[in-house]
């Protein structure tokens, strides 16, 4: 697979749950972040090439917050190294300069490189 992504990945050193936020659905795992994209792990591969309110509940509050609201598109899925899971890659749609401070924290706070 080709590298298209233009910042460098950051894993994330927490289990950080993801939800739809229309439906309240438990979406998977977030694994990775950026402030442009993110990857989830999931038991259930999403819908391709939708738009999702994805709803993240954080382990502790960054700037008085318990979650962070994005939206992202769905933009592949495959197969994990587990054959139990799935992994989704998204890409963020009208994020916010305030949503960018915000994930730059949490890449702060929770996050390695690799």
């Amino acid at each position: 697979m080709n590298e298209r992504r233009g910042a460098k990945r950051t894993h994330l050193m927490f289990h950080i749950t993801v939800l739809d936020c229309d439906t309240d659905e438990n979406l998977g795992y977030l694994v990775d972040l950026t402030a442009e994209g993110l990857l989830l792990i999931s038991e259930e591969p999403p819908k391709l090439n939708k738009v999702f309110k994805l709803c993240l509940h954080l382990p502790v509050d960054i700037f008085g917050m318990s979650e962070l609201n994005l939206v992202a598109e769905s933009r592949w899925c495959k197969e994990d190294l587990n054959p139990e899971f799935y992994d989704t890659g998204f890409r963020m749609i009208e994020v916010a300069q305030e949503q960018v401070e915000k994930i730059n924290c949490m890449i702060e706070e929770y996050g390695f490189n690799d």
